[in-house]
């Protein structure tokens, strides 16, 4: 994402003033991704909203003698925000990879069911496989404690 552009700044001016405008423009620029907060599919607008964040947590800590304490809490609130959208970040990494290695061991349990049931059934319909011990780890992530299941609404 390319950081928008600040204008009227005044060299020969006050460094408050021009600190000022940059921390306006990089506010405005952050705020211009609250749409995508409520989005759970707006995956690069979040990335997007995080490198804001970190644009505008580091001129405030820069400008934070010239600025005061206001520009130090600002700072503080920009650090958190841009945590919480670094981990939301992650878990749109991650998930689409987890899921993806579920039904890599689901697929090769269903292998090795069809060939032991070709080995002597006549006609067995092979279910996706019993989750075995490689899932036992990855259960806990498709389904954490107090959350809706990734998996929808099928349990196994």
């Amino acid at each position: 994402m390319k950081a928008r552009k600040v204008t009227g700044l005044n060299p020969d001016g006050p460094l408050e003033k021009n600190l000022r405008r940059i921390v306006s423009v990089r506010l405005k620029e952050l705020r211009s991704f609250a749409p995508a907060v409520g989005d759970p599919t707006a995956v690069q607008a979040l990335h997007d909203m995080r490198i804001a964040a970190k644009r505008l947590r580091y001129v405030l800590e820069m400008g934070e003698p010239a600025l005061g304490a206001a520009a130090r809490r600002g700072a503080k609130e920009m650090r958190r925000i841009q945590d919480l959208l670094g981990e939301i970040h992650d878990c749109d990494e991650g998930v689409p990879r987890v899921l993806a290695h579920v039904e890599r061991l689901r697929a090769e349990d269903s292998a090795a069911m069809a060939g032991l049931a070709g080995r002597g059934a006549k006609d067995l319909r092979i279910p996706s496989g019993p989750p075995r011990r490689a899932l036992r780890g990855v259960r806990p992530l498709l389904d954490p404690p107090g959350a809706r299941s990734l998996r929808g609404s099928r349990r196994r």
